[in-house]
């Protein structure tokens, strides 16, 4: 897979997992890779479900909600709570 600026990254595709995000689910394949990053939605994703970002808030906007972005470790996943 290529990870930008034609550079490759190994990892796989597993799933179908759920991914809550803001209080909603999301049944999605995704892509695991080996990155120190706890981690990263892909643009695919985003534009799939019409994520919104806003950097200077630090929150996102999905399906009419806006979510603040922070980490939060719940039982062995990371959530955006």
């Amino acid at each position: 897979m290529n990870a930008g600026l034609d550079l490759c990254m190994k990892g796989e595709i597993v799933g179908p997992v759920k991914i809550e995000i803001g209080g909603q689910t999301f049944t999605e394949k995704v892509y695991v890779a080996p990155i120190e990053d706890s981690m990263l939605l892909g643009l695919d994703f985003m534009r799939k479900h019409g994520i919104k970002i806003d950097i200077p808030r630090s929150t996102i906007s999905i399906r009419d909600k806006e979510v603040l972005m922070s980490e939060e470790v719940v039982s062995d996943s990371l959530r955006v709570a």
